[in-house]
């Protein structure tokens, strides 16, 4: 387990709270992150370290639906260049959502279900 401790640096949840919400600092957003937190670092620390060990592309590319992919531009945790490796198949969209970071379902909600809403209204036609 050599990536084990690759996050044991942060302040959770507080630190990682900022860098989800990141580029924003909305008090409501972060109040509302920070109520809703996985509070046992220990617990956090391993949600996170899965990240580092599985891979889940080969499955993503097997999937036979249409598949959209919104980002935040600012993504602290999935950077933008991520894109390139999102695109690669003619049934994935990609929306980017500009001055947003991860949680951007919470920061730009509005932005964030038109581009659902539009998403399924184009993939019915």
């Amino acid at each position: 387990m050599a990536n084990a401790h690759k996050f044991g640096n942060l302040g959770l949840p507080r630190d990682f709270v900022h860098l989800v919400q990141y580029p924003n600092h909305k008090k409501e957003i972060m109040t509302l992150l920070l109520h809703n937190a996985i509070t046992n670092k220990d617990e956090l620390l391993a949600y996170l370290n899965l990240l580092t060990i599985v891979d889940l592309r080969a499955a993503y590319q097997k999937l036979d639906l249409e598949i959209l992919n919104i980002l935040g531009k600012n993504d602290a945790i999935i950077p933008i260049a991520a894109v390139k490796q999102l695109r690669v198949r003619s049934n994935t969209h990609v929306e980017i959502i500009a001055n947003a970071g991860h949680a951007m379902f919470l920061t730009h909600q509005q932005l964030f279900v038109e581009k659902i809403e539009t998403f399924l209204k184009d993939d019915i036609k």
